[in-house]
């Protein structure tokens, strides 16, 4: 596709907004079942050991022990812990990505710099099947002819660097979001503007980084962004970000493909002033539902006043818009993460004079909101998730005497953390219209395995930090067996089970399976018609989640 809108209109050094990617908890899928069985068994021990805590709710900061030090996103990791990626001035070069592992309660276990004598930023992490850490980002250090190239790390469970890889041509490529596909490989979308002014860009990799193809989508004339990508039920992929579609304001952007990136359908949603996707994921009816910004305007004495609120979409199958919702308050508000909750509803993680998180129900309808961090000087959100215990994690990026500091936030289901918190006044509206448009082109990747110093370093501060009661330990000692199963499996308590429900999720996060009215000691749970594979059970009673565990069925 052939561009003629100059570079100098996209921004790539360092931009603060902040990109969500994949906000959804630890799915792995493994190649046979002997390997299966030896990481299920450690897995569950992890995971075991973050519910036993209960709802621990905290704030807290983590310093690089330079002046800029930014966090961009966060998962849960299997151990009850989070893994968290950024930026930060501390390392070999002005700019290096950043990587903080920490316990349940938010206390540092270890942290990592990658990068060279240039600049490096990460955006995006995802525990991988081996336990390890996947991070993608961008270089200007180690790059293919243009001034910047996307930038995709592989760690150890220790954060001890594996490889990297580098894809790009002679333009400039960023890199936004990253997950493990289905095969054990990696999908990966940014953009490149080595075709011109600027198109979405995705890029399939083996499980090694070792680059399997890349296509290029967007309009001939105009600049579309690719900022998160998921896997979808089909084994394609569905692509979220924004485009001017040659005009001159942005819409947001909506792109499906089948398994090896051939373009299947595009949607754009919007009105006539500047809205973007920036996040999306698969919902458990088989749509899609996108996070992003709705651009919005007010008269005020002299002129107008130009805001954003937080634009919710949710669509069918097919990309057919079947609502959209907006939330703000004439101050502007950018959502950069959206998940479907454990209740069908939806958490946005949101910024809005500080972070923002917004908790829907599954029409989106508003059931709270809360901000943080305001009272210390902003703190924006870059992504949201819910944790195994029903409550959420948010971390970003907030000014903490006169520098910048990653901000992580634990919360409980209603949103609370503890300190530094304010319930604001929220509107709620709707607005903007679908489209459709774009084509489908390819661009070809240059690739290494380049050399990445690793620096460690980073400390704590805790702003506020309640710990969450040992519900399990005090109330129900719960085991399942056998696990893996082929047809059935028993779920055992040493007291009673008192009208709990069990809920099981897939791969994709997608409810499959609820068994109500759960009673007695020792039940048994029929397969059924629930295929293969690695599930993800929680177990309710008196409207707590009493016992998070992971199922393996086997053929």
């Amino acid at each position: 596709m052939i561009e003629t809108e100059a570079l100098s209109t996209r921004a790539y050094m360092f931009p603060m907004i902040a990109v969500p990617c994949n906000n959804k908890q630890n799915y792995f899928k493994f190649k046979n079942e002997s390997k299966m069985k030896g990481k299920f068994l450690i897995l569950v021990s992890f995971f075991t050991l973050s519910v036993l805590k209960g709802q621990t709710v905290f704030q807290k900061i983590y310093d690089g022990g330079a002046t800029s030090d930014f966090g961009r996103s966060v998962q849960q990791t299997v151990d009850g812990g989070f893994i968290i990626t950024g930026q930060t001035s501390l390392g070999a070069g002005p700019s290096d990505m950043y990587l903080v592992k920490t316990g349940y309660d938010g206390t540092i276990q270890w942290a990592k710099t990658f990068g060279g004598p240039g600049n490096e930023i990460g955006y995006c992490v995802r525990q991988t099947s081996d336990g390890g850490f996947i991070i993608l980002g961008n270089t200007d250090t180690y790059v293919s002819g243009g001034p910047w190239d996307m930038y995709l790390v592989k760690t150890t469970s220790n954060g001890t660097f594996q490889w990297s890889k580098t894809f790009g041509g002679t333009g400039i490529e960023e890199g936004r979001s990253v997950q493990e596909t289905s095969d054990g490989g990696f999908i990966i979308t940014g953009n490149t503007t080595s075709v011109g002014a600027g198109d979405i860009y995705l890029v399939k990799t083996t499980f090694n980084g070792t680059l399997q193809w890349t296509k290029t989508y967007g309009y001939l004339s105009g600049n579309d962004f690719g900022e998160a990508v998921k896997q979808t039920n089909d084994g394609g992929y569905i692509i979220t970000g924004f485009t001017s579609r040659e005009s001159n304001h942005f819409d947001v952007y909506l792109v499906k493909t089948a398994y090896d990136g051939t373009l299947e359908w595009t949607k754009t949603f919007g009105d006539t002033l500047d809205d973007r996707g920036y996040d999306v994921q698969q919902t458990n009816d088989g749509g899609f539902v996108i996070a992003g910004t709705f651009g919005k305007s007010v008269p005020i004495s002299g002129g107008t006043q130009y805001y954003g609120d937080v634009y919710l979409i949710k669509t069918a199958s097919d990309g057919t818009l079947q609502w959209n919702k907006t939330f703000g308050n004439t101050n502007h508000a950018i959502g950069y993460s959206v998940q479907e909750t454990s209740d069908g509803g939806y958490i946005i993680g949101a910024e809005r004079s500080g972070a923002y998180l917004l908790k829907t129900a599954s029409n989106g309808t508003l059931q709270w909101s809360k901000i943080y961090g305001n009272l210390l000087g902003g703190g924006g959100i870059t992504s949201a998730q819910q944790t195994s215990d029903g409550g959420y994690t948010i971390v970003g990026t907030i000014s903490n005497s006169g520098t910048f500091d990653v901000y992580l936030i634990k919360t409980d289901v209603a949103g609370n953390s503890g300190c530094n918190e304010t319930n604001p006044t929220t509107i709620v509206s709707s607005g903007g219209m679908q489209g459709t448009g774009g084509i489908q082109g390819t661009v070809g990747a240059l690739t290494g395995n380049i050399a990445t110093q690793t620096f460690s370093g980073g400390s704590e501060t805790t702003l506020c930090l309640v710990l969450g009661v040992n519900e399990i330990t005090e109330q129900h000692s719960v085991s399942i067996f056998p696990n893996p199963f082929s047809t059935q499996m028993n779920l055992h308590t040493d007291n009673y089970f008192n009208d709990a429900t069990l809920v099981i999720y897939n791969s994709f996060g997608q409810l499959v399976r609820q068994i109500e009215n759960i009673s007695g000691q020792t039940v048994t749970i029929f397969r059924e018609n629930l295929s293969g594979g690695m599930y993800f059970m929680h177990l309710i009673q008196d409207n707590k989640i009493i016992f998070v565990n992971k199922l393996v069925i086997t053929d």
